[in-house]
């Protein structure tokens, strides 16, 4: 089964994540893990596609800051 992440609105600007327009992203995942998600997506009051880009994004903006605590 593929997930395509397609990214849509955001509730941030999109240059605050580094991007001007967005990317198709095709990823495999389990069917049980992609039911999950979209219920805790639908909570949020989100899409699929924007929760999960929004659960990229505040992972990456986590990781640059540990490595720029690291300099």
């Amino acid at each position: 089964m593929y997930l395509h992440v397609i990214n849509s609105e955001f509730s941030k600007p999109s240059c605050l994540y580094g991007m001007s327009k967005t990317k198709l992203l095709n990823i495999r995942i389990d069917p049980d893990l992609k039911k999950k998600a979209k219920k805790l997506a639908e909570a949020d009051g989100r899409s699929l596609s924007n929760w999960v880009t929004k659960l990229i994004a505040s992972r990456v903006e986590k990781a640059e800051k540990e490595a720029d605590d690291k300099k």
